[in-house]
């Protein structure tokens, strides 16, 4: 399959397919996608369900990208993470400076 310059090999399009498009989130389609596979392998002890191939950015991406790219935090929680890393590095800032004030005012009353 050729389109746009990216080339699928069409051993990999043989049989039933579905595909998933999303125009601003790269994480999110393969996201629900590993959902979905997951929540069906619960019903049935195997599925037939599998990821084939994906294409993001014009690059044809392997089982094992898609998948990474699946197991990625969304990114409000990235965020949350990210703030809360933020946030602890700021009140260690603090409780320093104020360990320093707390020991210069000791300093200065002895005198």
């Amino acid at each position: 399959m050729a389109n746009k310059g990216i080339e699928i090999d069409p051993a990999l399009l043989e049989g039933p397919n579905a595909y998933l498009f999303s125009e601003k989130d790269p994480i999110s389609g393969p996201k629900i996608v590993k959902e979905f596979i997951t929540n069906v392998e619960k019903d049935k002890k195997t599925s037939p369900l599998t990821i084939k191939t994906g294409v993001m950015d014009g690059e044809v991406q392997t089982v094992d990208q898609i998948k990474a790219l699946a197991d990625i935090l969304p990114r409000e929680q990235l965020i949350a993470k990210i703030m809360g890393c933020l946030n602890s590095q700021a009140t260690a800032l603090a409780y320093v400076i104020q360990a320093i004030v707390d020991k210069q005012q000791a300093a200065a009353g002895e005198q």
